[in-house]
């Protein structure tokens, strides 16, 4: 059938079905995206890792991961065996996904 033949409510319609459609298919995406993240922190959770291997799985400086751990409202999780510290792998995975949800911004100096 045309569609420019039906009549403007039944055209509408299809319109607003079309659109309920693919929001649905987003929700539906984004739960799905949102439970197999859950899944993977609760895989991690209570695993505790040295700071090589916290580096490694960062990608990062043994000064760096100090810094970012004594920064207050870090989203990373230590705890201390003896004097060492040992970072949590679901805190580290959740500042790994922090900083892809939020790039960060190049600022620049105005002369």
């Amino acid at each position: 059938m045309n569609p420019l033949s039906e009549p403007i409510s039944t055209l509408g319609t299809t319109i607003a079905t079309a659109i309920q459609q693919t929001i649905n298919a987003a929700i539906r995406s984004a739960t799905q995206s949102l439970r197999d993240e859950l899944e993977v922190l609760r895989q991690l959770n209570d695993q505790y890792v040295d700071t090589t291997t916290a580096q490694k799985i960062m990608g990062c400086s043994r000064k760096w991961l100090e810094t970012e751990r004594k920064k207050p409202g870090t989203v990373l999780i230590v705890s201390y065996a003896g004097s060492k510290p040992t970072y949590s792998r679901a805190s580290l995975h959740a500042y790994q996904m922090s900083r892809t949800v939020t790039p960060h911004r190049k600022h620049s100096r105005r002369g």
